[in-house]
């Protein structure tokens, strides 16, 4: 092949070369558009969820403060309950040896008036038996 053969050659080499090349360029530069797209794209549906998760996590620190305001009021309010049946169980367990002491005391006073009742008719039998005496010792002085 004679040196303009050859010139030809390479210069058609090159000008596919430099084809090939701008193809390249223009694919790759394609390339970095769609992947800066899908970057925009991600960097904004990541901006979006971090926003939607704060919110999230902003809500669930609302509802978590609300949560414990609720469980220390019931706290306090268990306490004051247990405080209260603690002074019903202290007052129970008083009344209950009061009635007990009461209890004693009405068998003791029924016995003492059964006591007294039997006394009572004895001493009326007495005052009767003496009537009849004194009725018949001096019968105009009983009338």
């Amino acid at each position: 092949m004679t040196e303009v053969g050859k010139y030809n050659d390479l210069e058609a080499e090159l000008v596919a070369t430099q084809q090939r090349l701008s193809e390249s360029e223009a694919l790759a530069e394609q390339r970095a558009a769609e992947t800066n797209k899908l970057l925009i794209t991600s960097h904004r549906d990541q901006q979006r969820i971090l926003q939607e998760l704060q919110q999230q996590n902003s809500d669930l620190q609302e509802r978590l403060s609300q949560t414990e305001s609720l469980l220390e009021e019931q706290v306090n309010k268990l306490r004051l309950q247990m405080e209260r049946s603690a002074r019903t169980d202290i007052l129970l367990k008083e009344l209950y040896v009061e009635n007990a002491e009461l209890v004693t005391c009405l068998g003791v006073t029924e016995e003492r008036e059964k006591g007294a009742r039997t006394t009572a008719l004895r001493l009326d039998e007495k005052c009767r038996a003496l009537q009849r005496v004194l009725h018949r010792v001096v019968p105009a002085a009983v009338c």
